[in-house]
C-alpha cells in the first residue's frame, strides 16, 4: 500500500488518535526509496529476460492469451477526450484524499467517488448505458477471483473473532514482543502481521486487532 493508503495509514491513525496522514514526509520518502530499487529491479530482470526467455520465472507458463502488439500503440496520441478522462480521474483522487482527511470519508463515500468518476467518464467519452454496463462488468470480471477469496477470509475472521479464538491467537502472537529493542520489535512485527496474514487478509481488518498491541 502507498503513503496515503486509506485502508491501512487512515485506519491506523484514526485507531491510534494521530493526526490523519502525519508523518506523511518520512513515508513518501519511504516509498521513493521501495519504489526505485523495486523498479530498478524489475527492469533489469525485464531487460534479462528479454534477451534470453528460458530465464523467466513462468517461461513454463502460457502466457500467449495476455500478449499483445505494442506497436499497435506506439504511434497513438492522446486524444482530447483520453485527456478530459484522466483529468477527471485526476480529480478524483484528489476528492478521495481531502474526503479522508477533511469529511471522515469511509468506504462507503470512496466506492460512491469512484462509481461517480466511472459515469463521468462514460458521458464525456459518450458512452452508451450498454456499453458502460459492459466495460463495467468486463472489468469486474478479474476481479471475482479475488473477492471470492477476500470474502471467505473475512468470513474466517468474523467467526474467529466472534468466537474468541483471534484475540487469543493475536495476545500469544504478540507476546514476545514485550522487552524488545526498538529495532528487533520492527522486524518482529512484521513477522506477527506475516502470520496475522493468514487470517486476515484486508489491512483495514488487521487495524483495529493490531494496532492497539502495537
Amino acid at each position: 500500500p502507498g503513503p496515503t493508503n486509506p485502508s491501512s495509514v487512515g485506519v491506523c491513525h484514526q485507531i491510534a488518535g494521530l493526526v490523519p496522514y502525519s508523518g506523511i514526509g518520512f513515508r513518501l520518502v519511504e516509498w521513493v526509496v521501495i519504489a526505485a530499487v523495486t523498479l530498478t529491479y524489475v527492469m533489469l530482470y525485464a531487460r534479462r529476460v528479454g534477451k534470453d526467455y528460458s530465464k523467466s520465472l513462468v517461461s513454463d507458463i502460457d502466457l500467449t492469451g495476455m500478449k499483445f502488439d505494442i506497436e499497435e500503440y506506439q504511434n497513438k496520441s492522446c486524444t482530447k477526450t483520453q485527456l478530459f478522462c484522466l483529468s477527471a480521474f485526476a480529480i478524483t483522487i484528489i476528492f478521495f484524499v481531502i474526503g479522508i482527511i477533511k469529511w471522515k470519508w469511509g468506504f462507503d463515500q470512496e466506492s460512491a467517488a469512484f462509481i461517480i468518476m466511472s459515469i463521468v467518464v462514460a458521458l464525456i467519452s459518450r458512452m452508451s448505458v450498454d456499453d458502460l454496463t459492459k466495460n463495467f462488468v468486463n472489468g469486474a470480471k478479474g476481479m471475482v477471483g479475488t473477492v471470492m477469496v477476500v470474502s471467505i477470509a473475512y468470513g474466517i475472521s468474523v467467526m474467529l473473532t466472534n468466537a474468541g479464538v483471534l484475540d487469543t491467537i493475536v495476545y500469544w502472537a504478540s507476546k514476545p514482543l514485550a522487552g524488545m529493542s526498538k529495532g528487533t520489535a520492527v522486524i518482529a512485527i512484521i513477522l506477527v502481521v506475516t502470520f496475522i496474514n493468514l487470517f486476515i487478509t484486508s489491512a483495514s481488518g488487521k487495524a483495529p486487532i493490531l494496532m492497539p498491541i502495537i
